[in-house]
């Protein structure tokens, strides 16, 4: 996410409102896999490194640990526990 980006859903900004990030978050792009895996790629999976950047940040949990907990997982489980944080 981008804030010199022009699509205004592709950033989310320190004064955004609660209801704006949980929408954001909730239709952020990720992966089509079948089944899915979730891992840090920036170049492969951009949606859900920058996903998983984001929860790092947020729960304070390591990349490789995200990674662990959310094998075998869906990408919607990803995206709820980044609301929940």
């Amino acid at each position: 996410m981008s804030k010199s980006d022009t699509n205004q859903n592709n950033f989310i900004s320190l004064l955004e409102s609660e209801k704006s990030v949980i929408k954001k978050i909730k239709n952020a792009q990720t992966d089509s896999d079948n089944p899915p895996f979730i891992k840090y790629d920036i170049i492969n999976k951009p949606g859900i490194s920058n996903l998983l950047s984001i929860l790092s940040e947020l729960s304070g949990t390591n990349i490789i640990e995200l990674e662990l907990y959310f094998a075998n997982k869906l990408y919607q489980d990803l995206k709820s526990e980044t609301l929940v944080e």
